[in-house]
């Protein structure tokens, strides 16, 4: 419930609300393994009710022109999209990878104070290692916020300038805390294969 009034409050933001909602809808469907059971149904439908009066709520101007004022406020933002697009055409990156080199620049190298103190990208071993650490352990929320909230946004953002990818950095930075777990593992492997040979 909380993850649907939230994903509420994210729908009237920008490009990152609006992929909010998408993910929230996988999570939920693949958490409860596509089985649509009474109870997940009763779950989901309150969950979209408590959306919908939420957004409602902070959009008094729906009451007015109805709910069809959302799918037109969606498709607003996303021609508002398409606007930049053409507008700093000029300045757009050439293909996805350059997008993905662009992002990596902004958000591990420029905005970095490890890089700019002792000239070693931490933060992104740390992401690297994260994206490991979060794939094998199968963790489908982090998957979800990386395919949706890293990946996705970065592929289709028009433009070089930092502040469209500051918002990103939360992101990244989680999956990239996910590190300490892979370190830990590592260490206490390492530890138990000392005490094991200590034993012999």
């Amino acid at each position: 419930m909380l993850a649907f009034i939230v994903s509420s409050l994210a729908f009237s933001t920008k490009l990152n609300g609006i992929l909010l909602v998408p993910m929230l809808i996988v999570l939920f469907l693949v958490k409860n393994k596509f089985s649509l059971s009474p109870r997940n149904l009763k779950v989901l439908i309150t969950g979209l009710i408590a959306f919908l009066l939420v957004t409602v709520i902070l959009n008094p101007v729906y009451l007015n022109i109805g709910l069809r004022a959302i799918a037109r406020m969606a498709d607003a933002r996303l021609s508002a999209f398409q606007n930049y697009q053409e507008t700093f055409k000029h300045a757009a990156l050439h293909s996805i990878s350059d997008g993905f080199i662009a992002a990596t620049q902004i958000i591990f190298f420029k905005n970095s104070l490890f890089y700019q103190l002792i000239k070693v990208p931490v933060e992104l071993i740390m992401f690297l290692f994260g994206i490991y650490q979060t794939f094998r352990r199968k963790d489908l929320l982090l998957i979800l916020v990386f395919l949706f909230l890293v990946l996705i946004p970065v592929s289709i953002l028009p433009f070089k300038l930092p502040r469209y990818c500051y918002w990103i950095f939360s992101f990244t930075h989680t999956i990239a805390g996910q590190s300490v777990c892979f370190l830990m593992e590592l260490s206490n492997r390492a530890r138990w294969i000392k005490v094991q040979r200590q034993g012999r």
